[in-house]
C-alpha cells in the first residue's frame, strides 16, 4: 500500500479507494484475496480486491495473518448485540456490513427467513462462506439466534460487477406461484403489531433501520392519537400502520410507487383487528407534485422520509435544496400543536446539518416546537465511530409545533 492507504487501514477504515492503490495492484482479478503490506513491507491487513468502482479493496480483517476464528467471535459478537432486539420482534439485522466488521454483506432476519445481500460481485464467494459460518454457530441454541427457514439472496441494483447477480435461494424452497422469480410471505411482528411481506423487496422488504421511528409512533402513541396524519414517501406503509395502532384518525400515504402502494393495501386487506382509521393512498412524485398533495390539507402528524439524496458528493448541495423544499412545504400543511419528523438516509448530509436546516426554516416561517428529539440507531444497526459513513440514518422530532 501507498502511505495514504496505509493510514486509512491502521485507523480501522474498511474501504481503500481506487486513488490509493499502488501500480502494484494493476494485476490482481476481481474476488481475490489479498495480503496488504505496510509501506515497510509487513503483512497488516487482509483485503478483497474489487475491479470496479471507487471502493477497490474491502479490508476483512485487521491482522497481520488471516484468522478463521476471528471471524467466527465478530460473529458471535454481532448475535450477542441483537439480544435485547429479539425481544421485540422478528425482523432485524443480524449482520451489518462495515458496522459489524463484514464489509458490503448484510443479512437481514424477516420472521423464518434470512435475507442477504452483498454489494459486490467481488464478494459473492466471501458474502456466502460468512453466511455460512453463521449458520453454523446458530445452530447452538445457547447464542439465541434460530435457524432460518430458508436463506435468500437478494442482490442490490448494483454490484460493481460486468455479470448481473441475481435472485437465488441459498436454503429452502420459496412460496406461492412465482414463475420463476422468488417470492416468500413472511409476517413481520413489532411489539402488538403484525405486517404480512413478500420477499425479496427493497432493503430486505421492510427498511428494517426505520425501526426506531416506529418503535417511537408505538411508544409515544399521544403523537398520532386521534390525528389526520400524512406520510410521505411511505415506502412499505409499516410506518403507517404504526399510526394507526397508536390511535391516528386517519393516514394519508403518499409515495411515487404504484407497486409499493398496491403492496401496501394488499397489506391492509389482511388486517383485522377492528380498527377505524381511515387510511387513503396517494400515487405522486414528491419532488415535483408535493403541493398537490398538500393543498387545502392540513395533518396533526407528517412524516417526511425521502430516499438518499446524495449519492455522490457533487448532488449535496441539490440535496440540502430538496430537504429544504420538503421541510418548508410540509410546515404550511401542519396544525397547531401540530408535530412533524424529518428523516434522511443520505449519509453525505450529517445530523447536524439537517437539524440546523429544519430550525432555520422553523425560525424563519414563524414556528416554535416544545421538544426536540434525534433517534438514536437501534442496535441491530451499530455505528462504528472508525466508520463515519456507517452514521447515514437520521430521525429528526419537532414536536408540539405552534406559530409565534
Amino acid at each position: 500500500m501507498n502511505r495514504k492507504s496505509e493510514l486509512s487501514v491502521k485507523r480501522k477504515h474498511p474501504w481503500i479507494f481506487s486513488g490509493n492503490l499502488s501500480s502494484a495492484a494493476t494485476p490482481f482479478v476481481n474476488g481475490e484475496w489479498l495480503t496488504l503490506f505496510s509501506t515497510e513491507n509487513r503483512p497488516i491487513a487482509t483485503g478483497i480486491y474489487s475491479k470496479n468502482g471507487l471502493i477497490r479493496i474491502r479490508v476483512i480483517q485487521n491482522l497481520p495473518e488471516f484468522s478463521k476464528e476471528k471471524i467466527r467471535e465478530n460473529l458471535i459478537s454481532a448475535l450477542h448485540k441483537r439480544k435485547e432486539v429479539r425481544k421485540t420482534t422478528n425482523a432485524y439485522r443480524i449482520l451489518h456490513g462495515e458496522n459489524d466488521l463484514f464489509p458490503g454483506v448484510t443479512v437481514d432476519k424477516i420472521g423464518g427467513t434470512w435475507v442477504v445481500r452483498i454489494y459486490s460481485s467481488s464478494l459473492i464467494v466471501y458474502g456466502r462462506w460468512i453466511v455460512w459460518n453463521l449458520y453454523d454457530l446458530c445452530r447452538n441454541s445457547k447464542l439465541g439466534e434460530s435457524l432460518p427457514s430458508r436463506i435468500i439472496l437478494d442482490p442490490p441494483e448494483k454490484t460493481g460487477g460486468d455479470d448481473k447477480v441475481s435472485e437465488r435461494i441459498w436454503r429452502g424452497a420459496k412460496q406461492g406461484k412465482g414463475g420463476t422469480s422468488i417470492i416468500v410471505r413472511e409476517t413481520v411482528t413489532l411489539q402488538n403489531v403484525k405486517f404480512p411481506v413478500e420477499l425479496p423487496g427493497q432493503k430486505g422488504g421492510i427498511f428494517l433501520d426505520l425501526r426506531n421511528r416506529r418503535k417511537f409512533l408505538l411508544e409515544r402513541k399521544e403523537i398520532s392519537k386521534g390525528k389526520d396524519c400524512l406520510h410521505l414517501f411511505s415506502h412499505t406503509g409499516l410506518t403507517s400502520i404504526c399510526m394507526d395502532a397508536a390511535g391516528a384518525r386517519s393516514v394519508t400515504s403518499v409515495d411515487g410507487s404504484k407497486e409499493a402502494l398496491d403492496s401496501f393495501q394488499r397489506v391492509l386487506s389482511l388486517k383485522k383487528d377492528g380498527s377505524s382509521c381511515k387510511h387513503r393512498f396517494v400515487q405522486k412524485n414528491l419532488f415535483r407534485e408535493l403541493e398537490d398533495v398538500l393543498k387545502d390539507q392540513k395533518f396533526g402528524l407528517i412524516v417526511i422520509d425521502p430516499p438518499n439524496l446524495t449519492p455522490d458528493a457533487k448532488s449535496k448541495k441539490n440535496a440540502l435544496k430538496t430537504y429544504s423544499h420538503l421541510f418548508a412545504s410540509s410546515l404550511t400543511s401542519l396544525q397547531e400543536s401540530g408535530t412533524i419528523i424529518l428523516c434522511s438516509c443520505s449519509g453525505r448530509i450529517a445530523s447536524q446539518e439537517l437539524e440546523s436546516l429544519a430550525k432555520n426554516i422553523l425560525r424563519s416561517h414563524g414556528w416554535k416546537y416544545e421538544r426536540f428529539e434525534s433517534l438514536k440507531p437501534e442496535d441491530d444497526h451499530p455505528v462504528r465511530s472508525q466508520f463515519p459513513e456507517g452514521n447515514y440514518f437520521k430521525v429528526h422530532i419537532y414536536e408540539n409545533c405552534k406559530t409565534s
